[in-house]
């Protein structure tokens, strides 16, 4: 009997192993889904499969192109990625495991995967290999999001004090072709944008005196100022035999 008994396991020891042609993978679930699509990342995408069978190596080849080799795996030009996924201690007929390689997960591109198996058993006395291959899938990474422009700075249109000098300077040499001389100012702010003056002037032959606005307005990302002027001008020789009032002539101006 014991005799017999090391016969025995000493031929299912030393048999040939049985080769059996490819036949489709026994799954219940897998995952990605296919045509599932990711968003271009460094992360590693996980692949998930489930089987009836407990007992089966698990791989995946994730290729460019969906060109079959002889073995009916991808062609090696075309493979981008090869990975086992591992069989859950909690759950023996899960199998899981991620990709090995970021690069292509960072590539936008439509990308083949398939799930391939081993399984050995005792038949006969002898130890069959079996070979499983599974669906040709699809994942998808998708293109980046074109770059979100910032947002538009709206240009400063405060106006400040030294704004309103060099405005009032360069308004009335504009209107006048001359310097101002004597300048008298007294300006309120009306908002923070605007001012209002009161102004009295005069030049070689001439003297003003009126009240001026200033308000800043933009035009895309520049800034310009608006200034007016409503008053009255008077001949300094007609002032020295006349009165103010039969002197002055109205006067009017605006920067635009």
């Amino acid at each position: 009997m014991r005799r017999t008994l090391a016969v025995s396991l000493l031929a299912l020891a030393i048999a040939p192993a049985g080769a059996a042609a490819a036949e489709p993978l026994p799954f219940t679930t897998m995952s990605p889904a296919d045509g599932a699509t990711f968003a271009p990342n460094t992360a590693d995408i996980p692949f998930e499969l489930s089987s009836p069978n407990q007992r089966m190596i698990v791989d995946v080849e994730v290729a460019t192109q969906n060109v079959p080799d002889q073995d009916g795996s991808f062609l090696r030009e075309f493979t981008v990625d090869y990975f086992p996924l591992s069989r859950g201690d909690a759950a023996p007929g899960t199998y899981r495991g991620t990709s090995n390689s970021s690069s292509w997960s960072r590539t936008p591109r439509t990308y083949y995967w398939q799930a391939s198996a081993t399984e050995e058993r005792v038949e006969d006395g002898k130890i069959v290999s079996y070979k499983y291959l599974g669906p040709v899938r699809t994942l998808t990474i998708k293109s980046p999001p074109p770059p979100v422009a910032p947002p538009a700075t709206k240009p400063d249109l405060t106006m400040t004090p030294t704004d309103v000098r060099y405005y009032t300077k360069v308004f009335i040499r504009n209107k006048t072709r001359r310097a101002a001389s004597g300048m008298r100012r007294q300006c309120s702010r009306r908002s923070y944008r605007s001012f209002g003056c009161t102004l009295s002037w005069r030049n070689r032959s001439l003297v003003y005196a009126g009240n001026a606005q200033y308000t800043h307005f933009n035009e895309g990302a520049e800034v310009f100022a608006q200034a007016t002027f409503f008053g009255v001008r008077a001949s300094i020789q007609c002032l020295r035999r006349l009165s103010v009032r039969q002197c002055s002539r109205p006067v009017r101006w605006s920067s635009g």
